[in-house]
């Protein structure tokens, strides 16, 4: 599912198909699933933010790293149960913040949980 998305979003905004660096693809998607199987108490929001730093800051994909981190965060959410409702140019703000590494992890997992709602 990960390369849909990935292909996805090349496919409608442009960019080259390609992995870069496939330890960092595996790295990024590995990371969630290590935080919720070492730390169970991790919440949905704790999880999604893994996906999104991971994919967002390891730039593991020739182009569409950013899109593809927010893709794959808000099909986790949804796929959770979950919806996010903040003007495009917040969330925008936000994606490019945590891909220059001005937001860790742990602040990603702090804004989403005040934005994020069940469906």
């Amino acid at each position: 599912m990960l390369h849909l998305i990935h292909v996805r979003q090349v496919e409608l905004f442009g960019g080259a198909h390609g992995i870069l660096d496939q330890n960092a693809v595996e790295s990024a998607l590995h990371e969630p699933q290590n935080l919720n199987a070492y730390e169970p108490e991790s919440d949905t929001a704790a999880i999604a933010a893994a996906y999104l730093c991971g994919f967002g800051q390891k730039q593991g994909f020739v182009d569409g790293n950013k899109r593809t981190a927010l893709a794959v965060t808000l099909t986790f959410l949804r796929l959770n149960g979950y919806t996010i409702d903040v003007p495009q140019g917040e969330l925008l703000a936000f994606v490019l913040a945590i891909s220059r590494n001005e937001i860790n992890q742990m602040e990603a997992g702090v804004w989403l949980r005040e934005r994020i709602e069940m469906k």
